[in-house]
């Protein structure tokens, strides 16, 4: 802003958000290599939870605070079976 007048604006775009929101991007994908400490049994993968959030993104637009922030930062592994 200078003075009342707008003189530069920035739009961030998101592919991955926009992709899972529209329902053709996974929560979680298979995660090809060992993890450590991760056991792994017969039938079994690893899968990782990927940093892009869905519908969450427009509630936190409306209300800041009704999600929680940051968790994006976190890694997250779940051991499923390999159907």
């Amino acid at each position: 802003m200078r003075g009342d007048r707008l003189c530069h604006e920035s739009i961030s775009w998101d592919q991955g958000s926009a992709l899972q929101q529209l329902g053709l991007l996974p929560e979680w994908v298979r995660f090809p290599y060992e993890v450590e400490g991760v056991e792994m049994g017969v039938g079994k993968k690893v899968e990782v939870r990927l940093p892009v959030k869905g519908v969450e993104t427009g509630r936190k637009l409306v209300d800041e605070g009704c999600e929680e922030s940051n968790e994006l930062m976190e890694r997250e592994w779940r051991v499923v079976d390999d159907l």
